[in-house]
């Protein structure tokens, strides 16, 4: 409230703070004006600090919309601790967040759904692998195609290294190496 109120004060401008539901809502509308999704079922994703914003949808109509404290910050804070995360506490978050995911959707309804991402997370993650492909990552990743076996083996790689040396991992936003994983 402070902030808002602070802004308002210094700049003139309303600032609305939105639900986590409208945020899903919002990512959801973007991703649904550039791909197609009248004919599949979908989970759009949109992974921020705090939160983990989920939309699914079969054949473009929206059937649940979540917000859940599944941000990359947060994560972080509560389970990486060091600069080098070892393999047991990258495999105990991941655990921990599955709980999370399977009380939150159902996983047969959703298991062959394709899952689209959104924000910076996601797109860091598509031009690391684009790197990783031996492709210019410089290009737009929009539309890009990352494989579950992908995701493993960069998740698998980026945890044997430090938040420095994962800062100078092409394609990855050095900003983002300390809450990658």
């Amino acid at each position: 409230r402070e902030f808002v109120k602070r802004v308002k004060r210094e700049t003139g401008l309303t600032l609305e703070v939105v639900t986590g539901d409208v945020e899903a809502s919002l990512s959801y509308r973007s991703v649904a004006h550039h791909f197609q999704l009248n004919d599949k079922r979908a989970l759009i994703t949109d992974i921020g600090g705090g939160s983990l914003e989920v939309v699914g949808a079969v054949n473009g109509l929206v059937e649940i919309t979540s917000s859940l404290p599944l941000g990359a910050v947060r994560l972080t804070e509560m389970w990486l601790l060091g600069d080098r995360s070892t393999q047991k506490e990258v495999g105990d978050l991941r655990r921990w967040v599955r709980k999370r995911l399977r009380k939150a959707l159902t996983r047969r309804e959703w298991t062959n759904a394709a899952m689209i991402g959104s924000g910076g997370t996601f797109t860091n993650l598509a031009r690391m692998v684009r790197g990783r492909r031996g492709f210019d990552i410089g290009e737009a990743v929009h539309g890009e195609i990352v494989t579950t076996a992908e995701v493993e083996q960069m998740l698998e790689w980026l945890q044997t290294k430090t938040s420095e040396e994962r800062s100078a991992v092409p394609g990855l936003n050095p900003q983002r190496a300390d809450i990658i994983l």
